[in-house]
């Protein structure tokens, strides 16, 4: 039986914020992929990502999280947008739009020694997988980009 909505106060209250994922692919087309730590999704496995803030462009967004998170530096042209996914977590009664932004470069076997976990509060740490080795639970955006895969909404880029 369906969760009954809250209070239409609450719900202005509640309105959904913007998510920007990553999608950082190695050479050989595995994503980055670490575990939620420390926030709403603990334990589930998630791309690097964050909030779009106020003005700010979406690549710059990705740009940023991606070099806060992970020390990979790219730059605003390499970035493009991938997918959208509407995200509602009831459970933590959180609404999200997230915003899948891919780097149009792969990541070098050259490169992946500067990869770092620069938020170890945030994320267990990061690693390479193809899409479907991301191991459950997963955090919501990524179920939903599975689903929009399955139903052939979304490809994976190559």
């Amino acid at each position: 039986m369906p969760e009954p909505s809250p209070p239409r106060e609450e719900i202005h209250n509640m309105r959904p914020k913007v998510g920007i994922s990553c999608l950082v692919q190695d050479t050989e087309n595995r994503f980055l992929v670490g575990q939620r730590k420390g926030s709403h999704g603990a334990g589930k496995s998630q791309f690097p990502g964050g909030h779009l803030e106020y003005a700010e462009e979406w690549a710059q967004a990705a740009m940023q999280e991606l070099q806060e998170e992970a020390n990979i530096e790219t730059k605003l042209e390499e970035w493009s947008f991938s997918h959208a996914t509407n995200d509602v977590m009831t459970e933590d009664k959180k609404h999200y739009i997230t915003i899948f932004m891919v780097l149009s470069r792969k990541i070098t076997e050259e490169e992946k020694p500067n990869i770092q976990n620069l938020e170890p509060h945030k994320n267990v740490g990061w690693e390479f997988m193809k899409f479907s080795d991301i191991p459950d639970p997963k955090f919501l955006p990524i179920t939903n980009l599975e689903k929009s895969l399955s139903d052939g909404r979304w490809k994976i880029p190559e």
